[in-house]
């Protein structure tokens, strides 16, 4: 075969995560999966108020998503290195049978990247297709790393990135981070049951409550992001994430899409949900403007005109009482 290009669907547009992107984009063509898998994942979070990352991300360790509709295959660096000779054919070999695959680059070796040889930033980017012609491969990520898109990279850049990328060494804890190079998965079971009722429920709990998932160092779970962002700013009101920022919208927009689910299985409450809904929207158009703000004083270079701290506190006293009132109707 000389060309193949996997499905990708462009529902909902919320680009923040890489690794929840996909996983998105590749459930949107099975309505019923992916609104099992929306309504019961992508809730509780994880952010580092250490000196390893000041990211936040969703917490996707023992979260298991996807367990009972992908096939999941990791591949560990190590042991490609000594049995993958030419890794782009390897690729090619996944993507004929139907597997996504994540590939953990050098950015440094990536052209399409503006840390081309310049910073050696490990990136994990989507493999969702090749042109054997071409000689590239099909690719989604954050090139920029602010922008969510699509371009085609070239066997020849993912060969040297193999062959020559530096991965960084993480001690104690943090020894399970970029230990693979790898991550494929693909549909194995488009059948979906009910979303799990009292399985979200025991979630939204455990975000609310901040609910501690591991003992790693500095790592901190749950709504208290939103706590953590506000001490960031008081501590210095120059450093304003506009990409955490982001994470808040797209935790909502996430949200909003879990209330839909629901009202739909749980009609007898629709009219308590719809309230819900309308007080989600309102909140998550405040957080876009919110958002905003932050991207036009960026631009202008010049000091934010809000009380940004404020702005998260009553931020997170809306959401949890929204998420508050969800658990009680569940």
């Amino acid at each position: 075969m000389d060309r193949k290009s996997l499905p990708l669907s462009n529902r909902p547009s919320i680009h923040y995560d890489p690794n929840v992107d996909v996983l998105l984009e590749m459930l949107g063509p099975y309505p019923e999966l992916y609104e099992k898998e929306i309504s019961e994942h992508f809730i509780d979070t994880i952010v580092y108020n250490d000196k390893s990352s000041s990211n936040i991300a969703f917490y996707r360790i023992i979260d298991n998503i996807g367990q009972d509709c992908l096939v999941l295959f990791d591949l560990p660096y190590e042991l490609a290195r000594i049995s993958i000779g030419d890794i782009c054919e390897y690729v090619i070999q996944l993507l004929d049978r139907d597997y996504y695959v994540t590939f953990l680059w050098d950015t440094f070796w990536i052209t399409n990247y503006t840390t081309h040889l310049k910073n050696h930033i490990e990136h994990p980017a989507l493999i969702y297709g090749y042109d054997r012609r071409k000689q590239i491969f099909f690719v989604q990520d954050y090139f920029d790393f602010f922008t969510w898109g699509r371009q085609e990279v070239t066997f020849a850049d993912v060969r040297t990135s193999y062959t020559r990328g530096e991965r960084p060494f993480y001690p104690g804890h943090y020894a399970m981070l970029y230990a693979h190079i790898l991550y494929c998965k693909k549909i194995g079971n488009p059948s979906a049951p009910p979303p799990n009722l009292q399985l979200i429920r025991q979630k939204l709990q455990n975000f609310l409550m901040n609910h501690s998932y591991s003992t790693l160092e500095g790592a901190c779970f749950g709504i208290q992001f939103l706590d953590i962002l506000g001490k960031r700013y008081q501590a210095n009101p120059e450093y304003i994430s506009l990409k955490h920022c982001h994470f808040i919208v797209v935790h909502m927009q996430l949200m909003l899409c879990r209330l839909k689910v629901l009202q739909k299985h749980q009609p007898h409450n629709s009219q308590q949900y719809a309230v819900l809904i309308a007080q989600l929207n309102d909140l998550l158009t405040d957080v876009r403007k919110t958002e905003m703000r932050i991207l036009k004083s960026q631009i202008a270079s010049r000091y934010l005109s809000m009380d940004y701290a404020a702005r998260l506190k009553d931020i997170k006293s809306r959401y949890a009482a929204i998420i508050g009132t969800m658990i009680d109707i569940i």
